[in-house]
């Protein structure tokens, strides 16, 4: 192999990168932890409002239940919201940093969602949609923010292996909201200690990531010398964060719209996923609400085994050299929309009776899910821009956002009849298709090169750390 083929393809650093669990581990544990309880107060509704509809759930008969409709305009209307923040969350994070933004949008969603059981005793679903308008609004923060933060502190041949600790963390807390959801609901406290339990352990957080979280690597007082000179070889990084964002470029450039319509299909199984299949379990597999949550955990603990495997193989993969970025990322997203959407449609085959291949089939969608989250579209955003990633993802997710509502509402359009597996049928081949398109997209117009919107300082400042004799990467000028 030639020397500039290695230079395309390897991301390999062999300098000292500081401790093996170093602060850039700590930070983006920390960041995982507060997003992924975010996340679980977006999708726990699913399981929720089954109770919350439910006349025979809970043994106190003091807790109130409702006939509700519409619950999928419900499960929909977090995200409505959101959408209007998207571009200003990502241009306030890339310019002040991400600190204090993730530490108030979660404040505000854990008292939103536990407002939830008070609003829907007042003002019925119209409280309840009130209350997910305003979380949205806060949660629509999160993800521009998520993405400023991950490229502040995540180096590019550990990108997969750190984009892993997210829906890592939030696939073991969906588990365990899953599961004691269904507890909660049939006990003595009720459905509504759901939303207060898990609001509170969130303000927990914010308590814990006020103390020791960072904005950025330059500004930590007690990092280690060595991880903060491999962060700022890696990632190129200077103080020149307040400089206006190149909005031309990025709107232009076809491999930002690749990341986009790419992530835009990723979203749209994540919201079906969070928002619909407990509700596909009861009314169709006819599982109780405490089988429900613990069928509903299953899954997602298949896709986190899986999901480590891929993150270190991408990573290992790349950074060796056998593939380049652009293909890996290709690899992992086609086959794992691809996976997610066909098992899915086999899920409306299986009768009631053997209901647990349901179970197996949607087990495998999460293999196959995890495996586009952390090695497919979701982290190219980090190859083509790590500086504008939070600006990027703030128009990104208002795109995404905008399509990936119609999620839900597509069900409640379909499925009149939510016992009649037919229908879904339906709703999850519309889904196939989309997503199918957004992943074809995406593997013709992607790229794995850093993109040409750095600042002349920027620039300069890359050139006096010297050659990249210790780094071999391949930058886009």
């Amino acid at each position: 192999m030639s020397e500039p083929s290695k230079v395309k393809l390897g991301i390999k650093y062999e300098g000292n990168k500081g401790p093996r669990f170093g602060t850039r581990h700590l930070q983006i544990l920390l960041i995982s932890l507060g997003m992924s309880l975010n996340l679980c107060t977006k999708s726990i509704l699913s399981v929720a409002i089954v109770a919350m509809t439910s006349n025979a759930t809970s043994s106190n008969h003091d807790t109130p239940t409702y006939t509700w409709t519409n619950k999928s305009v419900i499960m929909s209307s977090l995200l409505w919201s959101g959408i209007a923040v998207n571009v200003l969350a990502g241009f306030l994070g890339n310019r002040y940093g991400p600190k204090w933004f993730l530490i108030g949008a979660s404040s505000l969603n854990s008292l939103f969602f536990m407002l939830i059981p008070y609003s829907a005793a007042h003002s019925g679903s119209t409280g309840v949609i009130i209350c997910r308008l305003l979380q949205g609004l806060a949660i629509g923060f999160l993800f521009p923010i998520n993405a400023v933060a991950m490229g502040r502190w995540t180096p590019p041949e550990e990108r997969a292996r750190m984009e892993m600790t997210g829906p890592g963390i939030l696939t073991i807390f969906q588990i365990l909201t899953s599961i004691a959801s269904g507890f909660i609901s049939e006990s003595k406290l009720g459905w509504p200690w759901i939303f207060y339990s898990l609001g509170i352990i969130e303000l927990i957080w914010v308590v814990i990531y006020t103390i020791f979280g960072a904005q950025s690597f330059e500004e930590h007082n007690r990092i280690d010398l060595d991880e903060k000179k491999y962060l700022r070889d890696t990632l190129f990084a200077t103080k020149d964060g307040n400089k206006g964002a190149p909005w031309k470029k990025i709107v232009s450039s076809v491999h930002v719209w690749a990341f986009t319509i790419g992530h835009t299909g990723f979203m749209f199984i994540s919201v079906m996923l969070s928002t619909e299949i407990s509700i596909f379990f009861n009314a169709v597999m006819k599982f109780d609400l405490k089988t429900n949550g613990t069928v509903s955990a299953i899954p997602p603990l298949i896709g986190i085994s899986t999901g480590v495997a891929i993150s270190i193989l991408s990573d290992l993969i790349t950074s060796k050299g056998f593939i380049s970025v652009l293909n890996a990322r290709r690899l992992f997203h086609l086959t794992g929309t691809t996976g997610v959407s066909l098992s899915l449609i086999a899920m409306t085959y299986i009768s009631e009776d053997h209901k647990i291949w349901s179970v197996v089939l949607l087990s495998l969608g999460h293999a196959f899910f995890l495996s586009a989250a952390v090695a497919g579209a979701k982290i190219n955003i980090l190859d083509v821009s790590p500086k504008y990633a939070g600006i990027i993802m703030g128009f990104t997710q208002m795109f995404a956002q905008t399509i990936s509502l119609f999620a839900p509402l597509l069900v409640q359009w379909i499925c009149v009849d939510e016992s009649d597996p037919s229908q879904w049928r339906k709703v999850f081949l519309i889904l196939a298709a989309l997503v199918g398109a957004t992943a074809v997209f995406f593997a013709l117009f992607a790229t794995d090169q850093r993109q040409n919107w750095e600042t002349e300082s920027e620039i300069e400042a890359r050139k006096k750390r010297g050659s990249l004799t210790s780094m071999s990467i391949g930058i886009k000028y």
